[in-house]
């Protein structure tokens, strides 16, 4: 195809060929041939070749009992660990932006996402070598630098091929196979906490070393299988090619090599409606971090020891996993996001509240109320398509 042959040298990304918008206003999707069958043939590319699996909540207690654990071996507490979660968040807050910047200009999608998996896959192996605190305050915000960029980064690319009506199931299915991906992550931690000591290694250590090797294969599944671009899809036809730039250039998406405006930047930042997004995405958050972190850490308190307390992270990890995909279709079929949310906020809120009143013995079913609050980060995909 004439549009996909190589320029000189290009010193950026941008200077590539792309789909960038033509002059000529985009044509609606039903003059072209069978778009059916071009959806099936993308979504069989892109979905599904963005999750992995991490959780160093599961390490934190695992095989406590014998003093095996993340924080024994290594002289943490628990003031030690929070400031490890924290520092991993302010790297996500730091490098988000600039990834994606990175990987608009200068490198392509799926070179870029897949670098970003081995090198957080790596350092996590890297784990299974840890001795101080130091060591882990180091690891787990350099992981936090790599992994910042993957979730924005699979957002765009998200929005170079979907239109604007079909991103938020997209979006929401990254979340939900994050749920799910807890979910084994609590499963693998229970298997591997049965083999502690072997091979001289403690068993948070296999955890690591195993859930690395993971995400270091899912990286060379995205570099080789991971569609960059339409207009560099060799498995695309050229009516497909045509096709994917202008359904996408209908409502603003796409590839575009004009560079906003500061004054654009400034109001689409500040806008009212994204001011009450940050709210309503940091109120979601906090919980959604402790969910995440302290999960295992919870359950253990509850009076499991720390080998079935992993077994028993799995089934609200399912529920989420349920939830974030029924939620966020329901939503966009209906066009009731805000309900939605209403909705699952209050369950969430529920969830956390009855968790600090009740008593002990009944705090684990106040979980799975707890996960809904974490499930509306994809019904704000929805609202922000």
């Amino acid at each position: 195809m004439a549009d996909t042959e190589k320029v000189g040298d290009p010193e950026h990304l941008e200077d590539l060929p792309h789909d960038t918008p033509s002059d000529k206003p985009p044509r609606a999707a039903e003059e072209h041939e069978d778009p059916d069958a071009y959806s099936e043939k993308v979504n069989k590319r892109i979905q599904g070749r963005q999750n992995t699996v991490r959780n160093i909540g599961n390490a934190k207690v695992l095989n406590a009992e014998t003093g095996d654990d993340m924080l024994s071996q290594t002289g943490m507490n628990a003031s030690g660990y929070a400031i490890t979660v924290t520092l991993f968040s302010v790297a996500y807050t730091l490098f988000e932006v600039p990834s994606n910047w990175v990987m608009k200009h200068w490198v392509r999608p799926s070179v870029w996402l897949g670098g970003l998996l081995a090198a957080w896959g790596v350092l996590t192996i890297g784990f299974a070598g840890v001795q101080n605190f130091a060591t882990v305050v180091v690891l787990r915000f350099l992981i936090g630098v790599f992994e910042a960029g993957f979730f924005p980064g699979i957002v765009y690319l998200i929005t170079i091929w979907y239109r604007n009506d079909e991103r938020a199931v997209r979006i929401a299915l990254v979340i939900a196979f994050c749920n799910l991906a807890g979910a084994f992550g609590g499963a693998i931690a229970y298997g591997i906490g049965h083999i502690n000591g072997a091979a001289g290694l403690e068993g948070f250590r296999w955890l690591f070393i195993i859930e690395g090797i993971i995400t270091v294969l899912s990286a060379l599944l995205v570099w080789f299988f991971l569609p960059d671009y339409p207009t560099r899809s060799p498995w695309l036809s050229a009516s497909e090619v045509d096709l994917a730039t202008s359904r996408v250039a209908l409502r603003g998406g796409g590839y575009h090599q004009a560079h906003a405006s500061r004054r654009e930047i400034l109001e689409t930042c500040f806008h009212p409606r994204m001011l009450l997004h940050y709210l309503a995405y940091i109120a979601d958050v906090v919980p959604q971090g402790s969910f995440t972190f302290f999960t295992p850490t919870i359950v253990t308190g509850l009076g499991y020891t720390s080998i079935h307390a992993q077994l028993l992270t799995v089934p609200p990890w399912c529920v989420g996993f349920v939830v974030a995909i029924t939620a966020s279709y329901t939503a966009d079929r209906f066009n009731a996001r805000g309900w939605h949310i209403t909705v699952l906020s209050t369950l969430g809120g529920v969830g956390w509240l009855t968790a600090g009143l009740l008593p002990a013995d009944a705090e684990f079913v106040t979980l799975y109320l707890s996960d809904e609050a974490m499930d509306l980060n994809s019904v704000k995909a929805a609202l922000f398509p």
